[in-house]
């Protein structure tokens, strides 16, 4: 590449052949300041067909295409190994399941120039056919996108989404990038550590892409274990900010809300395993109260299973709920 580039797009994938290589093609399309954007792909662990099919782009995009193939299983490392590889001064993180709109780049380009961080829209793109953890899910991230265009909303560090954020290079890499120890999370603990860097962040919904959303209920009540093992080792890094991870998971508005959460955190910690084995048999119950229309049941038992597979997470690293509730409070 004879010229430096000023953006460098960094995707990771780990066995989705048909999402990276519709990725990469969008990408290759946008343009964005003096030069073509560097456009690197790692792929992690890939058994696919991936890196044939991405290699075989060569022809059509060029050099500016790069690609590395790693055995890590870890997001964290992935990105960190396309930082190590990436010439620009403005780095954008993008996830392979994502599809960029025309103005992506040059939206980051732009706001580049006044925010260190600048963080893009996630449009929630659902499957033809859609189960109610989807469109939970959309209805989610639309919230949090909403509540960022309000007027006078203060960015937080779990509004940072590595599936679409731009950071320039040199404050990333003085941060000391992604951390390869955190099992989930790993972009809102990044996010903990540039603002307290001083880093300035913004929202730029211009700066958007279509995130097709693959998830199900049951890959989400798996996911709980490791959300549970990321805000521990956030809580355990910053310390100064640890009642504010568990806020959430501790207190609710809603009184009734928040004596329900109670009593599946308790039940967690007494550590019953006939409890272990009703939850999980009440969650493969999911798909079919789903086919039944039984909408209040599967609410009630999805988010109860969660809620107990999140605490029975975290009591396997406390001998008492008292003695976790503790650690928060930092005593």
């Amino acid at each position: 590449m004879t010229d430096r580039p000023q953006l460098s797009v960094i995707v990771i994938t780990h066995n989705r052949e048909d999402q990276v290589v519709e990725c990469v093609l969008l990408l290759s399309r946008l343009e964005a300041g003096a030069t073509d954007p560097e456009l690197i792909v790692v792929l992690d662990s890939c058994s696919d067909r991936s890196l044939e099919r991405l290699s075989s782009l060569r022809t059509e995009i060029g050099s500016r295409l790069v690609l590395e193939s790693i055995q890590a299983n870890s997001p964290a490392v992935a990105r960190n190994r396309g930082v190590d590889l990436a010439h620009g001064s403005i780095l954008v993180f993008l996830d392979d399941d994502v599809r960029p709109s025309r103005e992506l780049l040059d939206a980051h380009l732009r706001s580049q120039q006044t925010s260190d961080v600048v963080i893009g829209y996630l449009s929630p793109g659902l499957a033809l056919k859609n189960d109610w953890w989807q469109l939970g899910a959309r209805i989610w991230w639309e919230d949090r996108f909403t509540a960022m265009r309000q007027p006078g909303y203060v960015l937080a560090y779990h509004d940072l989404f590595s599936a679409n954020f731009s950071v320039k290079s040199s404050l990333f890499r003085a941060a000391g990038g992604f951390d390869k120890d955190c099992p989930r999370l790993e972009d809102y603990e990044l996010g903990i550590r540039l603002l307290k860097a001083g880093a300035s962040f913004s929202y730029n919904p211009k700066a958007s892409v279509v995130h097709m959303e693959t998830g199900s209920s049951r890959r989400w009540l798996d996911r709980a274990s490791l959300e549970a093992l990321g805000e521990l080792h956030i809580g355990r890094k910053h310390p100064d900010i640890r009642k504010s991870v568990f806020q959430d998971r501790l207190h609710h508005q809603d009184c009734l809300v928040a004596m329900w959460k109670a009593r599946f955190r308790a039940a967690a910690f007494r550590r019953n395993a006939l409890l272990d084995m009703s939850v999980k048999i009440a969650g493969s119950f999911l798909p079919f109260l789903e086919s039944i229309k039984a909408w209040q049941t599967w609410r009630n038992i999805m988010g109860g299973a969660f809620e107990y597979n999140y605490w029975m997470t975290i009591a396997r690293h406390f001998e008492t709920e008292s003695q976790f509730l503790s650690w928060v409070d930092g005593l």
